[in-house]
């Protein structure tokens, strides 16, 4: 068989990951998650293999997504608000992205806060191995002299937590 022909049976067999028009995200995502919990039930596969395929499944999905946003006919789509089983195409200008680096205000400034932001992160750091505390220098507002400071150890904001790293 040519390649048109294999690609015709692709598309084939892709017609039945048809969803109807009115599956939302949200009944994706409940799919999604019965799934889920119906594999872990069942204990009949190697969950380690099936999440390592899904991963790749859904690189797979994202890049034929991602190329076929950029053909004519989706544009052409989008551009004229179509919607197709349920999923209206549009486009829309992203916003300019200023270059706030060019100013140099800004760089001073943020310069500034890259340099507070290491030296609260020291002090974080310090205070958790019951180290000393961390200081810094700065000038007194009313006589002008140069003082030293104690950086603040800050709060915490969220609260790591474990995470599973999946790598290929």
């Amino acid at each position: 068989m040519g390649k048109t022909g294999e690609q015709f049976l692709r598309v084939r067999e892709m017609e039945g990951l048809n969803y109807s028009s009115d599956f939302s995200k949200k009944d994706a995502k409940k799919v999604g998650a019965k799934l889920a919990y119906d594999l872990i039930e069942s204990g009949e596969l190697d969950l380690t293999k099936v999440v390592g395929n899904l991963t790749r499944l859904k690189e797979v999905v994202t890049a034929a997504e991602s190329k076929l946003k950029d053909s004519t006919e989706i544009e052409t789509a989008a551009i004229g608000s179509q919607s197709s089983n349920g999923v209206k195409f549009s486009s829309m200008n992203t916003a300019d992205i200023l270059d706030f680096e060019k100013d140099a205000a800004y760089k001073e400034i943020n310069a500034k806060l890259k340099d507070r932001k290491e030296k609260l992160t020291q002090a974080y750091k310090s205070y958790q191995k019951g180290g000393e505390k961390i200081y810094t220098e700065g000038y007194d507002e009313e006589s002008g002299e140069l003082m030293t400071y104690p950086v603040p150890v800050v709060p915490i904001k969220t609260v790591g937590k474990q995470v599973i790293k999946l790598q290929y």
